[in-house]
């Protein structure tokens, strides 16, 4: 009997929580965008304008769940590095 053919588990586009890491610190450490189909340069970043239209899209409700995670404020590293690099969604 053949094997089953294997389903692709790649998404075809990157969910919101995929663009928390680089949203926070601008690198994707984890390579949840890579496995999401985004293309990263060797140090681990997405292209520029795509990372801005990606923070016009899922800035907003990123700041809303960063806020309730760190409710005093956004501690010893900062704000967000799209918040600084972008300016608000």
């Amino acid at each position: 009997m053949p094997p089953r053919p294997k389903k692709n588990k790649h998404r075809a586009v990157a969910a919101p929580e995929d663009w928390d890491e680089v949203f926070e610190t601008g690198y994707d450490g984890f390579s949840d965008l890579r496995w999401a189909g985004i293309t990263l340069d060797d140090d681990g970043r997405p292209d520029r304008e795509e990372t801005r239209a990606a923070w016009q899209r899922f800035g907003r409700v990123f700041l809303e769940e960063y806020a309730s995670r760190h409710p005093n404020g956004p501690g010893r590293y900062g704000p967000p590095w799209a918040l600084t690099e972008f300016g608000p969604p």
